[in-house]
């Protein structure tokens, strides 16, 4: 599916040709709940809360899609916002930022703060959880970033899913595991990762987060494919957050496909949203609740991944 996912006409059409491409491609995915779906305005961006019926009400998630900056659409991640909102039982916004190159860095974080703000209106930051997939994952890094430089309140978890977060593009899996995965390779990368830093450094740290200050920032779930191109990317993440002392879980699953889990086929795409759900619940649980089971003998098991 990967490999033919673009036509030699869109191939041919440029940047607009490959944007028509990957959003056919996620258009195929099907919604299979029954949702409620609102379309929010923000400015310069827009988004989609949508709210699986079953679902409460208390808690949303907050989701930048993936695209390498340049590609990809709220509207074509609402698959997979779905079932974030499922693992969540609750809601998910997701968030339509402006694409590069037309609007580079730091334009998605911006409009990310837009949506972190838009949010704040209706749910208590406890309950907010920031998600990412690809280059998503560094939006939603830096954006937690943004807002804790500026002191403002955090939301309570990050979820990331085959992180993209060196512009440097410094990671060895990138050259060691090239061909492992069917579209994801350092031309790709390059391409992508210039249109959307251009003028600035790639190592700022709110581009690359990668290279960025974890101390003080919520728990964070990291996923990705143990044989993906960009695996090094999640390991290094890993072992920065784990070295400000941040609350990290990162898996590695026995995939090649960068963004596995928006494959929703896939066994282990099952698995990484079990994975979140539980990590929501663990890190989410209100602070009466979880102090109430802790006091029961034998009532809290905490969730394992």
């Amino acid at each position: 599916m990967w490999h033919d996912l673009f036509t030699d006409e869109e191939e041919a059409g440029g940047l607009m040709g490959l944007r028509r491409g990957y959003d056919r491609f996620f258009s195929d995915f099907p919604i299979r709940v029954n949702i409620g779906v609102k379309h929010r305005y923000l400015g310069e961006a827009d988004g989609y809360i949508v709210k699986p019926i079953e679902c409460g009400e208390r808690r949303i998630v907050l989701h930048f899609h993936g695209g390498g900056y340049c590609f990809g659409s709220a509207e074509r991640s609402l698959a997979y916002a779905i079932r974030l909102a499922v693992a969540a039982d609750g809601n998910c916004f997701a968030l339509d930022y402006r694409l590069a190159p037309e609007h580079p860095f730091p334009a998605q974080i911006e409009d990310g703060l837009a949506a972190w703000r838009m949010l704040r209106e209706d749910f208590e930051a406890s309950d907010i959880f920031f998600s990412g997939e690809s280059a998503g994952a560094a939006l939603a890094l830096a954006t937690a970033m943004r807002l804790r430089d500026a002191g403002e309140e955090l939301p309570a978890g990050i979820l990331v899913l085959s992180p993209f977060v060196d512009c440097t593009l410094q990671s060895d899996s990138i050259d060691r595991l090239d061909g492992e995965d069917p579209i994801i390779e350092r031309d790709t990368l390059t391409y992508m990762a210039t249109g959307y830093f251009q003028d600035n450094p790639p190592d700022n740290p709110l581009v690359s987060p990668v290279f960025g200050d974890f101390a003080g920032l919520p728990p964070l779930l990291i996923q990705a494919g143990r044989n993906e191109v960009l695996v090094d990317d999640a390991i290094r993440l890993d072992a920065r957050a784990r070295a400000a002392g941040t609350d990290v879980t990162c898996t590695l699953y026995d995939e090649r496909l960068h963004i596995f889990s928006m494959f929703a086929f896939l066994p282990n795409a099952a698995a990484a949203m079990d994975e979140i759900a539980a990590f929501i619940r663990r890190v989410g649980e209100p602070a009466e609740n979880m102090a109430e089971k802790m006091a029961r003998p034998g009532g809290f098991e905490p969730p394992t991944s």
